[in-house]
Protein backbone atom coordinates (compact mmCIF):
# COMPACT_ATOMS: atom_id res chain seq x y z
CA UNK A 1 0.00 0.00 0.00
CA UNK A 2 1.50 3.33 -1.06
CA UNK A 3 1.76 6.14 1.38
CA UNK A 4 1.41 9.69 0.17
CA UNK A 5 2.74 12.67 2.05
CA UNK A 6 0.75 15.81 1.59
CA UNK A 7 2.45 19.12 1.85
CA UNK A 8 0.21 21.80 3.17
CA UNK A 9 1.02 25.24 1.83
CA UNK A 10 -0.27 28.08 3.93
CA UNK A 11 -1.40 30.82 1.53
CA UNK A 12 -0.26 34.33 2.27
CA UNK A 13 -2.87 36.84 3.28
CA UNK A 14 -3.85 39.11 0.36
CA UNK A 15 -3.13 42.12 2.56
CA UNK A 16 0.47 40.98 3.12
CA UNK A 17 0.98 40.43 -0.62
CA UNK A 18 -0.47 43.85 -1.43
CA UNK A 19 1.66 45.55 1.23
CA UNK A 20 4.82 43.83 -0.07
CA UNK A 21 4.09 44.86 -3.65
CA UNK A 22 3.44 48.42 -2.50
CA UNK A 23 6.75 48.58 -0.60
CA UNK A 24 8.70 47.21 -3.57
CA UNK A 25 7.12 49.73 -5.94
CA UNK A 26 7.67 52.54 -3.43
CA UNK A 27 11.33 51.64 -2.97
CA UNK A 28 11.89 51.35 -6.74
CA UNK A 29 10.24 54.74 -7.28
CA UNK A 30 12.34 56.34 -4.53
CA UNK A 31 15.58 54.98 -6.00
CA UNK A 32 14.66 56.14 -9.51
CA UNK A 33 13.51 59.57 -8.33
CA UNK A 34 16.50 60.25 -6.09
CA UNK A 35 19.06 59.25 -8.71
CA UNK A 36 17.23 61.17 -11.42
CA UNK A 37 17.25 64.33 -9.31
CA UNK A 38 20.90 63.86 -8.40
CA UNK A 39 21.95 63.18 -12.00
CA UNK A 40 20.43 66.48 -13.09
CA UNK A 41 23.10 68.20 -11.00
CA UNK A 42 26.14 68.77 -13.18
CA UNK A 43 28.51 68.95 -10.21
CA UNK A 44 27.17 65.66 -8.87
CA UNK A 45 27.68 63.93 -12.22
CA UNK A 46 31.20 65.25 -12.59
CA UNK A 47 32.15 64.47 -8.98
CA UNK A 48 30.70 60.95 -9.18
CA UNK A 49 32.48 60.10 -12.43
CA UNK A 50 35.80 61.43 -11.15
CA UNK A 51 35.42 59.51 -7.88
CA UNK A 52 34.53 56.24 -9.64
CA UNK A 53 37.54 56.69 -11.94
CA UNK A 54 40.02 57.58 -9.18
CA UNK A 55 38.95 55.11 -6.47
CA UNK A 56 40.15 51.96 -8.33
CA UNK A 57 43.54 53.64 -8.82
CA UNK A 58 43.73 54.48 -5.11
CA UNK A 59 42.83 50.88 -4.24
CA UNK A 60 45.55 49.57 -6.56
CA UNK A 61 48.16 51.94 -5.12
CA UNK A 62 47.05 51.03 -1.58
CA UNK A 63 47.51 47.34 -2.29
CA UNK A 64 50.99 47.91 -3.69
CA UNK A 65 51.90 50.19 -0.78
CA UNK A 66 50.80 47.69 1.87
CA UNK A 67 52.93 44.99 0.28
CA UNK A 68 55.86 47.41 0.19
CA UNK A 69 55.50 48.46 3.83
CA UNK A 70 55.13 44.82 4.89
CA UNK A 71 58.55 44.03 3.36
CA UNK A 72 60.17 47.21 4.63
CA UNK A 73 63.17 46.51 6.85
CA UNK A 74 63.30 48.25 10.18
CA UNK A 75 60.71 50.18 12.11
CA UNK A 76 59.58 51.19 15.59
CA UNK A 77 58.04 48.94 18.23
CA UNK A 78 55.89 50.90 20.67
CA UNK A 79 55.82 50.21 24.38
CA UNK A 80 52.06 49.83 24.74
CA UNK A 81 51.09 49.13 28.35
CA UNK A 82 47.44 48.50 27.37
CA UNK A 83 48.41 45.61 25.10
CA UNK A 84 50.67 44.24 27.82
CA UNK A 85 47.66 43.99 30.13
CA UNK A 86 45.41 42.38 27.53
CA UNK A 87 45.66 38.66 26.73
CA UNK A 88 46.18 38.02 23.02
CA UNK A 89 43.19 36.14 21.56
CA UNK A 90 41.77 35.44 18.13
CA UNK A 91 38.53 37.39 17.80
CA UNK A 92 38.47 37.56 14.00
CA UNK A 93 34.89 36.27 13.84
CA UNK A 94 33.15 39.11 15.73
CA UNK A 95 35.36 41.70 14.00
CA UNK A 96 34.43 40.27 10.60
CA UNK A 97 30.75 40.14 11.57
CA UNK A 98 30.64 43.79 12.58
CA UNK A 99 32.57 45.01 9.55
CA UNK A 100 30.59 42.91 7.07
CA UNK A 101 27.18 43.71 8.54
CA UNK A 102 27.84 47.46 8.75
CA UNK A 103 29.23 47.53 5.20
CA UNK A 104 26.22 45.61 3.88
CA UNK A 105 23.83 47.96 5.72
CA UNK A 106 25.49 51.07 4.30
CA UNK A 107 25.56 49.64 0.77
CA UNK A 108 21.80 48.99 0.98
CA UNK A 109 21.18 52.59 2.11
CA UNK A 110 23.46 54.02 -0.58
CA UNK A 111 21.42 52.38 -3.33
CA UNK A 112 18.54 54.78 -2.73
CA UNK A 113 20.52 57.80 -1.48
CA UNK A 114 22.97 59.25 -4.04
CA UNK A 115 24.37 61.89 -1.68
CA UNK A 116 25.18 59.26 0.95
CA UNK A 117 26.75 57.11 -1.76
CA UNK A 118 29.08 59.80 -3.06
CA UNK A 119 29.89 61.04 0.45
CA UNK A 120 30.92 57.54 1.46
CA UNK A 121 33.04 57.00 -1.66
CA UNK A 122 34.87 60.33 -1.37
CA UNK A 123 35.43 59.94 2.38
CA UNK A 124 36.76 56.41 1.92
CA UNK A 125 39.06 57.52 -0.92
CA UNK A 126 40.49 60.29 1.23
CA UNK A 127 40.84 57.83 4.11
CA UNK A 128 43.00 55.50 2.00
CA UNK A 129 45.23 58.39 0.97
CA UNK A 130 45.54 59.51 4.59
CA UNK A 131 46.53 55.99 5.67
CA UNK A 132 49.25 55.77 3.03
CA UNK A 133 50.70 59.07 4.26
CA UNK A 134 50.45 58.25 7.99
CA UNK A 135 51.82 54.71 7.66
CA UNK A 136 54.70 56.00 5.53
CA UNK A 137 55.53 58.56 8.20
CA UNK A 138 55.39 56.17 11.18
CA UNK A 139 56.54 52.78 9.78
CA UNK A 140 55.63 50.91 12.95
CA UNK A 141 56.49 47.28 13.54
CA UNK A 142 53.71 44.85 14.39
CA UNK A 143 52.79 44.64 18.09
CA UNK A 144 54.02 41.70 20.14
CA UNK A 145 51.50 38.88 20.39
CA UNK A 146 49.70 39.83 17.19
CA UNK A 147 47.22 37.20 15.97
CA UNK A 148 46.52 37.15 12.24
CA UNK A 149 43.21 38.84 11.47
CA UNK A 150 41.04 37.03 8.96
CA UNK A 151 38.56 39.58 7.66
CA UNK A 152 36.84 39.20 4.26
CA UNK A 153 36.63 42.98 3.86
CA UNK A 154 40.41 43.30 4.31
CA UNK A 155 41.04 40.37 2.01
CA UNK A 156 39.41 42.30 -0.84
CA UNK A 157 42.14 44.92 -0.50
CA UNK A 158 45.11 42.90 0.72
CA UNK A 159 44.59 39.71 -1.25
CA UNK A 160 45.73 36.41 0.24
CA UNK A 161 48.73 37.93 2.01
CA UNK A 162 48.53 38.81 5.69
CA UNK A 163 49.47 42.48 6.20
CA UNK A 164 50.47 43.28 9.78
CA UNK A 165 52.20 46.66 9.45
CA UNK A 166 49.27 48.80 8.28
CA UNK A 167 49.16 50.22 11.77
CA UNK A 168 48.86 53.95 12.31
CA UNK A 169 46.01 54.58 12.09
CA UNK A 170 43.45 51.77 12.36
CA UNK A 171 41.60 51.26 9.09
CA UNK A 172 38.81 49.26 10.73
CA UNK A 173 38.08 51.94 13.31
CA UNK A 174 38.34 54.80 10.82
CA UNK A 175 36.09 53.04 8.30
CA UNK A 176 33.37 52.51 10.89
CA UNK A 177 33.64 56.20 11.83
CA UNK A 178 33.22 57.18 8.18
CA UNK A 179 30.18 54.94 7.77
CA UNK A 180 28.68 56.32 10.97
CA UNK A 181 29.18 59.93 9.86
CA UNK A 182 27.78 59.26 6.38
CA UNK A 183 24.67 57.46 7.68
CA UNK A 184 21.51 59.41 8.32
CA UNK A 185 19.00 56.89 9.68
CA UNK A 186 18.88 56.88 13.47
CA UNK A 187 18.63 53.10 13.91
CA UNK A 188 21.54 52.56 11.52
CA UNK A 189 23.68 55.03 13.42
CA UNK A 190 22.89 53.28 16.73
CA UNK A 191 24.07 49.95 15.36
CA UNK A 192 27.18 51.40 13.71
CA UNK A 193 28.00 53.24 16.94
CA UNK A 194 27.71 49.96 18.85
CA UNK A 195 30.06 48.32 16.34
CA UNK A 196 32.38 51.30 16.66
CA UNK A 197 32.59 50.76 20.41
CA UNK A 198 33.25 47.02 20.09
CA UNK A 199 35.66 46.71 17.15
CA UNK A 200 38.53 48.85 18.54
CA UNK A 201 38.48 46.81 21.76
CA UNK A 202 38.48 43.57 19.77
CA UNK A 203 41.39 44.83 17.66
CA UNK A 204 43.39 45.46 20.82
CA UNK A 205 42.48 42.04 22.23
CA UNK A 206 43.82 40.47 19.04
CA UNK A 207 46.88 42.77 19.24
CA UNK A 208 46.32 43.82 15.63
CA UNK A 209 46.87 47.50 16.49
CA UNK A 210 48.50 49.65 19.10
CA UNK A 211 46.25 51.70 21.36
CA UNK A 212 47.30 54.92 19.66
CA UNK A 213 46.17 53.49 16.31
CA UNK A 214 42.55 53.09 17.39
CA UNK A 215 42.46 56.26 19.51
CA UNK A 216 43.64 58.52 16.67
CA UNK A 217 41.60 56.86 13.91
CA UNK A 218 38.34 58.82 14.56
CA UNK A 219 40.17 62.15 14.17
CA UNK A 220 41.50 61.17 10.73
CA UNK A 221 38.06 59.83 9.77
CA UNK A 222 36.33 63.05 10.73
CA UNK A 223 38.90 65.07 8.78
CA UNK A 224 38.27 63.00 5.64
CA UNK A 225 34.50 63.28 6.15
CA UNK A 226 34.76 67.06 6.60
CA UNK A 227 36.66 67.46 3.31
CA UNK A 228 34.19 65.16 1.52
CA UNK A 229 31.28 67.21 2.85
CA UNK A 230 32.89 70.38 1.50
CA UNK A 231 33.26 68.74 -1.92
CA UNK A 232 29.67 67.49 -1.99
CA UNK A 233 28.48 70.86 -0.69
CA UNK A 234 29.49 72.40 -4.01
CA UNK A 235 26.44 70.71 -5.52
CA UNK A 236 24.13 73.00 -3.53
CA UNK A 237 25.94 76.06 -4.85
CA UNK A 238 25.65 74.72 -8.39
CA UNK A 239 21.91 74.06 -7.95
CA UNK A 240 21.31 77.56 -6.56
CA UNK A 241 23.20 79.08 -9.49
CA UNK A 242 21.06 77.19 -12.00
CA UNK A 243 17.86 78.27 -10.24
CA UNK A 244 18.97 81.90 -10.31
CA UNK A 245 19.74 81.73 -14.01
CA UNK A 246 16.34 80.19 -14.65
Amino acid sequence: METYTRRHHIPLHPGIIAWTEFQIKKTAWTIKHNWHEAWLNQVFRRTLMITLAVLPLILMVTNQFFNYIQDYKGGVVLNDWVLKELPSKNVSLPISFFMTSVTFLVVIRCISHPKMFIMTLISFSLLLIARIISISATRLMAPAGLVELKDPICNLMYGSRCITRDLFFSGHTATLCILYLCSFKKTDRYYILFALMCVPILLLIQHVHYTVDVVCAPFFAFGCFWIARKIVGLQKLDKKARLQKA
